[in-house]
């Protein structure tokens, strides 16, 4: 699964009701920073780049946060 899939999954869920705004708000900022990612050059695919690109980081940060924010508001705490 990729991460397109769950966010079309989630918008399903968001006009279904069964996901908040604010979750599904949260969940289209990793999209966003994917977009970030894809628009940088080639180079961006490199193995080096995985571990030094700003825009690598950023998503990780972001991904990280998303996770982290979800899990508390899901009460996932004790399967992290």
């Amino acid at each position: 699964m990729e991460f397109d899939d769950v966010l079309s999954t989630a918008s399903g869920l968001f006009h279904d009701e069964l996901l908040t705004l604010e979750e599904f708000d949260t969940l289209r900022r990793v999209d966003a920073a994917t977009v970030v990612v894809c628009a940088a050059d080639e180079s961006i695919w490199t193995e080096v780049a995985l571990t030094g690109a700003t825009e690598w980081s950023e998503l990780r940060k972001v991904a990280n946060s998303v996770k982290l924010e979800l899990a508390e508001s899901w009460n996932l705490g004790d399967y992290l």
